[in-house]
Formats: C-alpha cells, sequence, structure tokens
C-alpha cells in the first residue's frame, strides 16, 4: 500500500498542478491572473479565475497508465459532459472559451 503524502509533499503537488494549469491556459491566451485551487483529492480542479474555465489535473493516476490512455479518459468525459449540458442536465459545461481537448503543460505533475 502507498504510503500517504506529507502535508509538504501534498503543497508541492498541488503548486506544480495550479503552475501547470495556468500555463496551459495563458497558451491558450487566457487571463490566468487570479487562478484558484477549488479542490484538491485525486484531481487539483482550478478556477483559471478571472477567465470562465475551470481545469482538471490528474495527479494520482493508476500505475502505468500512459499519458496516451489519460488523455483518452479525458476526451471522453469532455465528450459526455458537452453531451449532458446539450440535453439539459444541470453540469458544468466545457468552456467556449477555449477548446474542450486535454492538454499536457511544461512542468505538469
Amino acid at each position: 500500500m502507498p504510503e500517504a503524502l506529507t502535508a509538504r509533499q501534498r503543497a508541492d503537488r498541488t503548486a506544480r498542478a495550479l503552475a501547470a494549469a495556468t500555463a496551459a491556459g495563458r497558451e491558450l491566451g487566457l487571463d490566468v491572473s487570479a487562478a484558484t485551487v477549488l479542490h484538491d483529492v485525486f484531481s487539483v480542479v482550478v478556477h483559471l479565475a478571472p477567465s470562465p474555465v475551470v481545469v482538471r489535473v490528474p495527479t494520482v493516476l493508476p500505475r502505468g497508465t500512459r499519458v496516451e490512455d489519460q488523455a483518452a479518459q479525458q476526451r471522453i468525459e469532455l465528450d459526455v459532459v458537452a453531451w449532458l449540458a446539450e440535453q439539459g442536465v444541470p453540469v458544468v459545461a466545457p468552456s467556449p472559451s477555449c477548446p474542450a481537448n486535454p492538454c499536457v503543460a511544461t512542468g505538469s505533475p
């Protein structure tokens, strides 16, 4: 069984995820000057404020997960939530401010 993260390790992981999210947002031309971490458990969820964009940075993955597999899973999640929004289900749809695609940022966790 894996050991639990120390408070310092978790803070470092969160900081790396926030840095990756803001770097990706900047690459897309978004204003991320007030980015805020909303949630941090198995993924770090970041609001790229003041832009109307929320991103999820996976930080805990099963062993052997390849970047390509993770990107494919994220594409499916985005497709599903977009479809649910089209059906009128109360979900947060992908933002029209940027492409609804997974991205990899330099320095991501």
